[in-house]
């Protein structure tokens, strides 16, 4: 009888060991997904501010180059407006690397990979009782 006992709570044991490592497993898979998310978001937030310092740059030589030929006063005022607007933009991306920041997510995300595959495989080693 004590037998049987013992034979339950290793079954219930290991019932209740493979809850936990689902639930590690699940925490780790959602720390992945997010870091990968992140890195990209921010990499698509900095190809976004990249394409409005050109554009910016374009429209305040414009605007200077129109000034100085004829354009006048008008001109001189949009290239100054846009020409603020462009510094407040580069200050910004000067105090706030966004490449490197999206670049320690992708590392946080590769080396959760590798645990996110340690317990899968433990996972599929409990299952098949591989591992006492």
């Amino acid at each position: 009888m004590e037998q049987h006992s013992q034979i339950d709570d290793t079954a219930e044991s290991r019932k209740i060991l493979e809850g936990q490592l689902r639930e590690c497993y699940g925490r780790v898979v959602y720390s992945h997904k997010t870091h990968e998310k992140c890195a990209d978001i921010l990499l698509c937030r900095q190809r976004r501010i990249r394409i409005w310092q050109i554009v910016l740059s374009a429209i305040t030589t414009a605007g200077f180059i129109g000034a100085v030929f004829g354009a006048g006063k008008i001109g001189a005022v949009i290239g100054m407006i846009i020409s603020t607007i462009l510094l407040a933009l580069n200050s910004y991306t000067k105090n706030y690397d966004i490449g490197e920041l999206a670049q320690k997510h992708k590392y946080a995300a590769n080396d959760l990979w590798i645990i996110r595959e340690k317990y899968l495989a433990l996972l599929v080693d409990l299952a098949m009782r591989e591992k006492p």
